[in-house]
């Protein structure tokens, strides 16, 4: 067990220096952006209390933030002397970036306690945006900001809870928490990350050793498709064509070999056209300079859905300099990307019963229709349990709680993991999903939520569950337009036919 958390984490010693060269070279570049930034911050801060303040420094309470605005001031400048002495050295730039991390955390946390000694009614959020701006601007070891996350709360807890209330210090705990799954998170996508680059330099390694030949083909590679689950391809500059492994046929069920990859994806519907246009552009440029390609790109695989991927793509030269052609993979990230996207709607979820609030709702609607295509139509679907006032007054609120967490279930159920899913007020319901442009299929979908729903059992007496339904399809209006036309849907249901549904 010991061992097991150990490995969750530390950095694998057979990457390590890879991780400490890159971790270094983005740590870098944010903390000098922001170690100059706050050294401005702090210049003003110290002009206000010498030169704007009445009292100046004559006044404990100036001369301690004074003393604050000094030693940030005096931090951010060592950071900026030390870094370039150490910039052939990773190991110990990434020590002094760790060290950056620390004294952030710290800092605020000692000028958040002063501010709640000062005023305790004044519990400002200096510490908890300490702690998530800390795990997303500096990349460390994950052990070394577990301890720093850990301990700074414990720290900061102690000091501050004679004046602190528990949802105050319980929102410190679920800040804490954040911070160190956003750690974990992107330590771990890292770490992928390495080990992919050094499978692909690896392969390439052994193909150029068995010969020295530019055209690749599926059978020279063959073992790498024994290794891995990524979808590999090759790509032919000269000719212009691609031929990909087994995966690729799986996933999006598209023929292997593509004689004219780009004049197949330009007809395609497996991207937006806003995202092939992005990709082209990138691919151009890659093949100008670096010769090497990452990105991650939205594809439509065979049944409909948005998926995330990592595309790798590294070009060949011939002795000329002239690139002959590409190998690369395509790694399925999109249960990485759903992560992120959970901790981002985590903040709007509605705590009842676990599904999006209004605000998130939108949010998934603003994006998602970023990704459609000609062929997709969205759909917003309204749910209102009928007579629920009723369950209210003769059963009492906490059954009607119970009927809300019941109806959420039934929603979660019925609809797919990626789809929009949301409580918007009281017992109104709010769906967005996406379907291939068949009305058939939405009316399939909206009977299996409109009408009778699970019975619900409350102190031995069943409660028949009624759900009417409102719908309108997305034809390009704003969100605010689409849920008035939503609607109006579900109040022409309520009017004619409760437990039916009426689109839009």
């Amino acid at each position: 067990m010991i061992r097991q958390i150990r490995d969750v984490f530390t950095i694998p010693s057979n990457i390590s220096e890879e991780y400490w060269a890159h971790t270094v070279r983005s740590n870098h570049r944010i903390l000098v952006i922001l170690s100059t930034l706050c050294m401005a911050a702090q210049l003003f801060n110290i002009y206000r209390v010498l030169f704007t303040s009445d009292s100046g420094l004559g006044t404990v309470n100036n001369r301690i933030y004074f003393s604050f605005y000094c030693v940030m001031l005096a931090g951010c400048g060592a950071y900026l002397v030390l870094s370039p002495w150490l910039k052939h050295r990773p190991k110990f730039l990434g020590a002094l970036q760790s060290a950056a991390m620390t004294f952030w955390i710290l800092w605020c946390a000692g000028l958040n306690c002063y501010d709640i000694y000062g005023n305790p009614e004044a519990s400002n959020g200096t510490f908890i945006t300490a702690l998530l701006g800390a795990a997303v601007c500096i990349q460390t070891v994950p052990w070394f900001a577990v301890i720093n996350f850990i301990g700074s709360t414990i720290i900061f807890h102690w000091l501050t809870s004679f004046a602190l209330d528990f949802s105050y210090m319980w929102n410190c705990v679920l800040s804490m928490g954040v911070a160190i799954v956003v750690c974990y998170a992107r330590s771990r996508y890292t770490v992928s990350n390495i080990l992919n680059q050094q499978e692909i330099i690896k392969i390439n390694g052994k193909l150029t050793e068995e010969k020295e030949k530019l055209n690749l083909t599926l059978q020279k590679y063959g073992y790498i498709l024994r290794q891995t689950n990524n979808i590999i391809f090759d790509w032919n500059v000269d000719t212009g064509a691609v031929e990909f492994s087994e995966s690729w046929t799986q996933n999006f069920d598209y023929p292997a070999y593509i004689p004219d990859f780009s004049q197949w994806l330009k007809t395609s519907t497996i991207m937006s056209e806003k995202e092939k246009d992005k990709l082209l552009a990138r691919i151009r440029k890659a093949m100008e300079e670096s010769g090497q390609l990452e990105t991650e790109i939205s594809l439509h695989d065979k049944n409909g859905i948005c998926s995330w991927y990592l595309l790798h793509l590294a070009f060949q030269k011939d002795s000329d300099g002239h690139i002959k052609s590409g190998v690369g993979y395509l790694t399925d990230i999109n249960k990485h990307k759903n992560e992120v996207c959970q901790l981002k709607f985590r903040a709007k979820t509605d705590v009842l019963t676990g599904l999006m609030n209004r605000g998130a709702i939108e949010e998934y609607m603003l994006a998602r229709r970023s990704a459609l295509t000609s062929q997709d139509m969205m759909v917003m679907a309204i749910l209102d349990v009928d007579n629920f006032k009723y369950v209210n007054d003769t059963y009492g609120h906490p059954c009607g709680d119970k009927v809300l967490a019941e109806v959420g279930q039934m929603l979660r159920d019925r609809f797919r993991e990626g789809d929009g899913i949301g409580r918007i007020g009281g017992d109104e319901f709010m769906v967005v999903f996406v379907l291939k442009k068949n009305m058939g299929a939405v009316k399939k979908k909206l009977e299996k939520i409109s009408g009778a729903a699970k019975p619900v059992i409350w102190e031995n007496t069943q409660i028949n569950v009624s759900i009417s339904v409102g719908a309108a399809v997305w034809d390009g209006d704003s969100f605010d337009s689409l849920y008035k036309r939503a609607d109006h849907a579900l109040y022409v249901t309520k009017q004619k036919h409760k437990g039916g549904y009426t689109i839009l």
